[in-house]
């Protein structure tokens, strides 16, 4: 009687080891992978943040910008943290222009806009507490003649922020408000 040669079903020792240092290279690829998806969201989203909030100073700054009567600070050929303007805010009741002081400052390390003649409270901080703003300042430019280089107002802030995973992230920020009078 002859016997057959009985075959071995399964994986050698060596097999073994070999797929599972490949599982454990997959597994490896998958987890960095995802975990710098997930720093780049972060950093998405605080680029995003950062750049709303500098964008919603802006848009407040060229608003108080827009109908000034007159320029209190700073003076023609300065610069400044403060800006402080007297603005047209409409008309009385004698069509007369009625006027309303309005400051923007940068005294505490955030953006304030004040209106010093209203009831309290008069004071508002533009900026969020996840934000640090430096190097503000406002510059007045004079006007040459003939209307080729009107009176304009510049703004410069950079905006810093810290990611969730701890990176800096800042951005500058700049307009010039050309002034009609």
């Amino acid at each position: 009687m002859s016997t057959k040669p009985y075959k071995q079903v399964g994986f050698t020792l060596v097999e073994v080891l070999v797929y599972l240092g490949l599982f454990v290279i997959l597994c490896g690829g998958a987890v960095v992978s995802a975990y710098n998806i997930v720093q780049i969201s972060n950093r998405n989203q605080t680029k995003s943040m950062v750049q709303e909030e500098g964008n919603f100073i802006i848009a407040k700054i060229n608003w108080v910008l827009s109908g000034v009567d007159a320029i209190n600070q700073p003076a023609v050929g300065t610069s400044g943290s403060l800006l402080s303007i007297n603005k047209v805010t409409g008309l009385d009741a004698l069509n007369q222009p009625i006027i309303t002081p309005i400051t923007i400052g940068f005294p505490t390390g955030d953006v304030i806009i004040s209106y010093p003649n209203n009831p309290v409270p008069n004071t508002f901080t533009l900026n969020n507490s996840n934000i640090k703003i430096s190097n503000f300042n406002f510059t007045h430019n004079s006007g040459s003649g003939g209307g080729t280089n009107p009176e304009s107002i510049q703004a410069s802030f950079t905006i810093n922020a810290k990611t969730e995973t701890g990176a800096d992230y800042s951005q500058i920020f700049s307009t010039t408000v050309f002034l009609r009078k």
